[in-house]
């Protein structure tokens, strides 16, 4: 559809219907949430002492190919991640959240007290 088209017009406009060749769902194995096999895979390669080794054979070599994917693959779980920085310019107010916070803990504390 040319970028200067009208959109169309009707009950229909932007409507799919089941089977329309433009909703796509997720490849089957391919997307949606990590399977548990998966996961135990990982766990049981990251444990295994070969790979620990290998890892570390790497590590030793600054100049392997691989090194930085090594490093940057295990150096978080030797101190654990830097704590990510978030930084919020302009005037922020609290005051309503701090309200409707007190308003729920008196509303429990009265539920609370007529038990």
């Amino acid at each position: 559809m040319p970028a200067d088209a009208p959109a169309k017009k009707g009950a229909n406009k932007g409507s799919f219907t089941k089977g329309d060749p433009r909703i796509r769902s997720g490849k089957k194995g391919r997307s949606g949430r990590k399977p548990d096999a998966f996961k135990a895979l990982c766990a049981a390669l990251v444990s295994d002492a070969s790979t620990l080794k290998a890892a570390r054979a790497i590590l030793d070599d600054q100049k392997h190919p691989a090194w930085s994917s090594v490093f940057r693959a295990i150096a978080p779980y030797g101190y654990g991640e830097p704590t990510q920085k978030h930084e919020i310019s302009g005037a922020i107010d609290l005051t309503v959240a701090a309200a409707s916070a007190r308003a729920k803990l008196a509303k429990l504390s009265a539920a609370h007290a007529d038990r």
